[in-house]
């Protein structure tokens, strides 16, 4: 990137089509460097509205930009950020394409007010925009260089029933009649997909998903369904260590394209991984670690640093000092929820407000605080209520140490929407809720950090190739056809969400 930025300083003229893989970062670096960039094309790429902004300040000469994407009729999605961006940054603008764009008559007009020098402007499929007065008739695509099919969301079923149907007949089982190459194509083509595979779940896509076609493959890949990754309660890919989830981790990442707003992984996770994950992950707001007890304190900081957007951090039995959670506090101004949940303890007795006086130093802008099992006293809760004084809602269950006294309980109520004090309920804790309350207490009692490496020993020959991530296993007696069902069995409650009803063909 560097060496090729260098030799086209005098570059004029750029064209991004279906370029996934290129992300903000890279498309802001080459802006900085190209500052005569007169002409910009940008198709079917996933870039955010605010890189918009930067390009546009960038290149002051910018005469012509091309933002095409597919036309939705259906769902209807009214988006005026790319074009409030473009009216606000791009005023030299001669000629501007936005074929398919989400745009309102609001954006429009602020186009229309900013860039003063516009010439020509193409809003075909542009469904949100509504030309009051004059009313033009809709334009012909017939020039367009692209498919112009529209998704206008009138699925071509009538029933759910038909369309679990033609699901389940794509199996091609014994005694069943293929369907024809191009019916396939066409309905697998619908929207409808991407949201069937965004309930699914990251992890169920590249484990089970993918592997059915070539079809569903093509479409795993889109970055928009790996904006959120959850890695936790998968104890069908821990048991027995059959997976490397840490290159299942980095794969899922890498197809996000720098779209990751939320990360969750238990039992697994290390430095390295954690640095890999903040390397690529700007736009980070929500990071859940639970169990992860080979991430350190550096790690945790590094991606502080990175994903400055952050607003909700979870560390649920993790070992981090006070100084980590500090450089977060500071690290993460917007930080709006953090759950720093443990086991509690009744004896041995500790005592220890150092990550409760870190959270009132450092976190003045938090609305939610979970503290379960936490061995702050009620100075360090007084410290709390008078550093976070946004907060709405405090977890103090299983913190021993707390006794709130006629007078703090009156200060909590008075401040806090909801307050769980230490011996509230903890059925609805999702982890363990079991504490040590000393009546056995010995040396066997304590659980070491590392005590979950025994239990999922790394195997560094057992890792997930980009091409081929899961092979088939012979110990795991997995078919295509049990492939097809697993994967089916899961989608079938997310299309009767969807709206689809019939029978039961799982």
């Amino acid at each position: 990137m560097d060496t090729s930025t260098f030799m086209s300083v005098s570059l004029r003229c750029l064209r991004l089509v279906s370029c996934y893989q290129v992300s903000d970062d890279a498309l802001f670096y080459m802006s900085k460097k190209a500052v005569m960039l007169e002409e910009l094309e940008i198709c079917f790429c996933s870039f955010s509205e605010g890189i918009f902004k930067t390009v546009g300040k960038a290149c002051p000469q910018l005469k012509s930009f091309r933002l095409n994407c597919q036309g939705f009729r259906r769902p209807l999605m009214e988006i005026d950020d790319e074009a409030l961006a473009i009216a606000e940054s791009m005023p030299q603008l001669r000629h501007l394409h936005l074929f398919g764009n989400k745009l309102t008559n609001v954006g429009l007009r602020a186009i229309l007010d900013g860039c003063l020098h516009l010439e020509s402007l193409d809003l075909r499929q542009c469904f949100n925009v509504n030309l009051e007065g004059d009313l033009l008739k809709n334009d012909s695509t017939d020039d367009y260089e692209f498919n112009a099919d529209i998704i206008d969301g009138n699925y071509p079923f009538s029933e759910g029933w038909e369309f679990l149907h033609l699901w389940k007949m794509d199996c091609v089982m014994e005694n069943q009649t293929p369907i024809s190459t191009q019916e396939v194509r066409d309905w697998l083509e619908l929207p409808v997909l991407s949201h069937i595979f965004l309930k699914l779940g990251a992890i169920d896509i590249l484990f089970r998903a993918q592997s059915v076609c070539s079809t569903w493959r093509k479409v795993s890949r889109e970055p928009s369904l790996f904006r959120c990754i959850d890695m936790t309660n998968r104890w069908d890919l821990l048991d027995g260590n059959m997976y490397d989830m840490e290159k299942m981790a980095r794969e899922a990442v890498d197809r996000s394209c720098g779209q990751l707003v939320e990360f969750s992984m238990e039992h697994f996770g290390d430095d390295e991984l954690v640095g890999y994950i903040a390397d690529r992950s700007g736009n980070l707001k929500c990071l859940r670690l639970v169990a992860s007890n080979e991430v350190g304190d550096d790690a945790l900081i590094k991606i502080a640093k990175k994903a400055v957007m952050s607003e909700e951090l979870e560390i649920c039995f993790c070992s981090f000092s006070e100084d980590a959670l500090t450089a977060v506090g500071n690290a993460c101004p917007r930080l709006k929820s953090i759950r720093l949940n443990c086991h509690g303890y009744k004896r041995p007795h500790f005592e220890d407000d150092d990550e409760a006086l870190a959270i009132a130093k450092n976190m003045p802008e938090l609305r939610h605080l979970h503290l379960f099992g936490n061995k702050l006293t009620n100075m360090g809760l007084r410290a709390i209520l008078d550093g976070c004084l946004h907060l709405e809602s405090i977890d103090l269950r299983q913190c021993f140490n707390v006794n709130l006294e006629e007078y703090l309980l009156k200060s909590c109520r008075d401040r806090l929407i909801k307050l769980r004090p230490p011996n509230d309920s903890t059925d609805d804790f999702e982890f363990d809720a079991a504490f040590d309350d000393g009546s056995e207490f010995s040396d066997d009692s304590y659980v070491s950090d590392h005590d979950h490496d025994d239990e999922f020993p790394h195997n560094p020959e057992l890792i997930v190739g980009y091409d081929n991530e899961f092979p088939y296993n012979p110990d795991l007696d997995f078919s295509l056809l049990e492939i097809w069902r697993l994967t089916l069995s899961s989608l079938s409650l997310t299309l009767l969400t969807l709206g689809f009803r019939g029978p039961d063909f799982f």
